[in-house]
């Protein structure tokens, strides 16, 4: 399997897991960060629903696979370490260009709670990806 390939599966399990943590923790009143509500009212000005979800989700397949062209296959070897690495540099990267876009607020500034779970959920998603590419690249899928 290609490497894009396996980073675009990488990104749909990491974008459900990662869009679960979210909405579980925004559901419990850990997190203010609604993440398919957000993604939702960009999208169609409406809340979140099951559309929501399967776009999100895509969306961060595509992610994924555009990550796979940017790091080398021997960063995968270890993907614990490069999977930690990725999901800050993708918290990062999402909040800084969510401050400068003013389309949200940056989530450090949300409150413990939202920061500690978004951190959580985007190491969780960077983990998950390099970890299926390391898994799909290394295996014969038929």
């Amino acid at each position: 399997m290609t490497k894009g390939t396996a980073a675009f599966i990488g990104g749909l399990i990491g974008g459900f897991i990662k869009l679960s943590i979210d909405q579980l923790a925004f559901e419990s009143n850990i997190s203010s960060i609604n993440t398919a509500g957000m993604f939702s009212s960009y999208l169609f000005g409406t809340s979140a629903n099951l559309l929501t979800w399967i776009l999100y989700i895509l969306a961060v397949g595509v992610i994924g696979w555009l990550i796979s062209f940017l790091i080398s296959d021997a960063l995968y070897i270890n993907f614990l370490t490069y999977g930690l690495m990725i999901g800050i540099l993708w918290w990062a990267a999402m909040n800084v260009l969510i401050a400068i876009i003013g389309i949200s607020t940056p989530t450090w500034l949300l409150g413990t709670g939202s920061l500690i779970v978004s951190i959580i959920s985007h190491l969780a998603l960077g983990v998950i990806i390099v970890y299926t590419i390391l898994r799909l690249r290394t295996k014969d899928v038929e």
